[in-house]
């Protein structure tokens, strides 16, 4: 079928329905528990690498910090207790291999909170390669 060209009024819109997908998708995970401070990004808007997306509460991190190292002095007094009562034989070599593993992994919580005040505290960064939307409730609330 041949029409003859005219001129006249262009619809300048289309109506249609589908579906919106992001290019590229970010989840954003906390490392570390805590309130929310301040919001730096809305849902939806785009950021940069190592842009900070938000601030936790620093008193909340430095408490958790607090008590991670409270947790490893403990630990370090039930194992020099431990390695006294296993010299003298009254402890079994589990008990003492439980005390040992226990300070350990006290070590290492203190060492995940001494890593990360290295950097500034409550700033938590997306780990994406190039720019990509922030997503996510957009709610203040725990993280």
């Amino acid at each position: 079928m041949v029409e003859a060209v005219t001129s006249g009024a262009m619809t300048s819109w289309v109506a249609t329905s589908g579906n919106l997908e992001a290019v590229e998708r970010v989840d954003v995970l906390a490392k570390v528990p805590g309130q929310i401070d301040a919001l730096h990004a809305e849902e939806g808007q785009r950021v940069a690498d190592d842009e900070p997306l938000l601030e936790l509460d620093p008193n909340e991190y430095r408490l958790a910090g607090d008590r991670a190292e409270a947790e490893m002095l403990k630990k370090e007094a039930d194992l020099a207790r431990s390695d006294r009562m296993h010299e003298q034989g009254v402890i079994s070599k589990q008990d003492y291999g439980q005390a040992q593993y226990d300070l350990r992994h006290a070590q290492l919580s203190r060492s995940t909170f001494a890593f990360s005040s290295r950097r500034p505290i409550g700033l938590a960064h997306h780990s994406a390669s190039g720019a990509a939307d922030a997503r996510g409730s957009g709610a203040r609330g725990s993280g």
